[in-house]
């Protein structure tokens, strides 16, 4: 069985540290959520790598993943 992306579901972490990256790396690599439904609220600039790598959208606050999202 091949595994796709799941089309409606989307993903929001509050955050970048090692919980995130590894939740990140679980659904990435199963193929449960596209990227693109990934999003990323982190003031600071740790563990950005790790989400830019697999191309989730880092935003600066919780208020602008909420209105991306309405």
């Amino acid at each position: 069985m091949v595994a796709t992306w799941s089309e409606g579901l989307k993903l929001r972490f509050m955050g970048a540290g090692r919980m995130a990256e590894s939740i990140l790396k679980g659904v990435i690599r199963s193929s449960l959520i596209s990227p693109s439904n990934i999003r990323n609220a982190d003031p600071s600039f740790d563990g950005h790598d790790t989400f830019t790598f697999f191309g989730v959208t880092i935003l600066e606050s919780n208020s602008q993943a909420y209105m991306l999202d309405r």
